[in-house]
């Protein structure tokens, strides 16, 4: 087409093309967009949910997410060559604040989908029955529940953190799932935290610490004998996000090796 075998050679903030379309209700809709912008739009989805994977899987507060979703927008308008797109996206605060909306958006469903594995999971995995407030406690005291427990014995292997098969059950259903599933495209930026094993990738911390965060909202969850399970409203978890982070930088720290091993061994699994 026209369109296609025409490229930005120079700036032209006026551009028609790389216009948003934006419809009476407000919420700008991808596929009502001009082909140049869905495109920038479409790799800004990738590499922001690569940023939340793999360095901020809960950014605090929306002015960051913002942030991200903007630097994720100009990055793929840079990657594509649009510099028309690049200027609006870096002077217009309009156009990239609607199109920032759109990878929110889709990172937002991205956890959303995590919520409604570990929904599914975690009553068997823990055994809870919907109403059981002494055992939701129990478990989520000093995130009881990343560890293998046996609640009727007050029993907790505290050597073993993230090492239950719930973690890597999820992962594999929400990222591994299918052959063309996003995992395996984010996996080619994972890496290994020993220089001498490069090759010996590792599921990333934020990344564990989101599924982590989602079970504990799941076993929250169990605390009403009859609702639905509630959105997962990252905000509310951010502290228990945070907590995560500091169990899995302690470990880290601490015993590089057991991190390592750990890491590796979900990234194996899954």
């Amino acid at each position: 087409s026209q369109e296609s075998d025409m490229h930005d050679s120079d700036i032209d903030k006026e551009d028609k093309r790389i216009d948003l379309n934006v419809p009476a209700s407000g919420r700008i809709k991808l596929s009502m967009q001009y082909s140049r912008v869905q495109e920038v739009a479409t790799l800004a989805v990738k590499i922001l949910l690569s940023t939340i994977c793999m360095k901020d899987a809960v950014p605090d507060g929306p002015a960051k997410m913002l942030d991200y979703a903007r630097r994720s927008l100009i990055k793929a308008a840079e990657h594509l060559g649009y510099q028309a797109i690049v200027y609006r996206l870096k002077r217009e605060k309009y156009y990239w604040r609607k199109l920032a909306s759109i990878p929110i958006q889709r990172v937002s469903n991205f956890r959303g989908k995590i919520k409604r594995v570990t929904d599914n999971l975690v009553p068997s995995f823990y055994d809870l029955e919907p109403g059981d407030i002494p055992k939701i406690r129990w478990l989520q005291d000093k995130l009881r529940y990343i560890y293998p427990t046996r609640y009727e014995s007050n029993h907790v292997d505290g050597r073993a953190a993230y090492s239950i098969k719930i973690f890597v059950k999820v992962l594999r259903i929400t990222l591994f799932h299918k052959t063309h599933s996003f995992g395996f495209e984010l996996a080619t930026h994972f890496s290994s935290s020993l220089p001498d094993e490069p090759d010996e990738l590792e599921i990333p911390a934020p990344l564990l610490a989101l599924v982590a965060t989602a079970i504990h909202a799941s076993i929250e969850d169990q605390k009403h004998t009859h609702s639905d399970p509630g959105d997962f409203k990252t905000n509310v978890y951010l502290d228990v996000y945070q907590s995560h982070i500091d169990v899995l930088d302690e470990i880290k720290t601490k015993k590089l090796m057991a991190y390592h091993n750990l890491m590796h061994s979900i990234y194996e699994l899954v």
